[in-house]
């Protein structure tokens, strides 16, 4: 039964915690010649037993470059894409926990993944881009900031990744990646840690996509996160917050990813141009 750390009380993981602890796991046990499956919400270790089965899922059309994918492509590896307006597609993980917040305030404790005790936004339900729950600024004299709490230890350096949220408001929004060096502590680095700027965005008052990419440094830090700073003039919401480390580069929508480099569990999907129309996606059991 996979367990998520909800604020600091241990509850059953639910939601985007569940398809990643599960999806994490059968990463580790792949490495380990065991077959992982599934049972229902919860994980299961069977015979090592070969299934070449395969079928086809429906990714709806949000008009975005970056989407997660839907549950069940979880159970095996995406073969293909099958779609008339896109021809190429990448496959990646997001090193986020609640990405879409529909969970933030479950088992009467509050998630931990950003930090809203430190910023002006706050969990809502007046407004969403999926789902029920955003978060929502009034800002400080017309300025917000909303970061992850911590430093993720556990990412690929060098490798190419891109920072995604569906954002509504007037004003702009400047995008940044901030590092814990190797030798400096903690509350250090959280505190003064340098912030290096990714993007800045014109935001036109309408649910609008963030995806700006950038590449994890190769040397000299530990650890990384993520941070958004705003300009704006009256709210703003932010929904779908995603840091994706990508684990393919593009590729041809009729071809293979190779699953040796972590694509095969992955749990988004990346397009060079907004998808507007829905597109199947063939998958490979596992």
């Amino acid at each position: 039964m996979p367990v998520y750390l909800q604020g600091y009380v241990p509850t059953p993981a639910t939601g985007t915690h569940r398809t990643r602890i599960l999806t994490r796991l059968d990463e580790l046990t792949s490495k380990r010649n065991t077959h992982f499956a599934r049972n229902a919400g919860h994980g299961v270790i069977l015979p090592n037993i070969k299934v070449a089965k395969e079928f086809e899922i429906t990714l709806p059309a949000q008009n975005k470059r970056v989407l997660p994918l839907p549950y069940r492509a979880s159970e095996g590896h995406v073969t293909a894409v099958k779609t008339s307006e896109i021809n190429r597609y990448r496959l990646g993980i997001n090193l986020i926990n609640n990405a879409n917040l529909e969970t933030h305030m479950a088992y009467y404790s509050h998630d931990r993944g950003f930090n809203l005790d430190q910023s002006s936004f706050q969990i809502s339900d007046k407004q969403a881009f999926s789902g029920d729950y955003a978060l929502q600024s009034q800002g400080d004299n017309g300025r917000s900031q909303l970061a992850m709490t911590n430093f993720t230890r556990v990412y690929r350096a060098g490798n190419p990744a891109t920072v995604s949220a569906m954002v509504k408001g007037k004003g702009r929004v400047n995008v940044y990646w901030q590092g814990r060096k190797t030798r400096v502590k903690l509350l250090d680095s959280l505190k003064n840690g340098k912030k290096h700027r990714i993007d800045s965005i014109e935001l036109n008052g309408n649910w609008q996509e963030i995806a700006s990419e950038f590449n994890t440094p190769r040397v000299g830090y530990r650890s990384i996160r993520v941070l958004f700073e705003f300009e704006h003039s009256g709210e703003v919401y932010i929904d779908d917050i995603a840091f994706i480390e990508w684990r393919t580069p593009f590729l041809p929508k009729q071809q293979q990813a190779h699953f040796h480099n972590g694509a095969g569990h992955a749990t988004y999907i990346g397009f060079e141009q907004p998808l507007k129309k829905a597109a199947g996606l063939v998958i490979k059991q596992r």
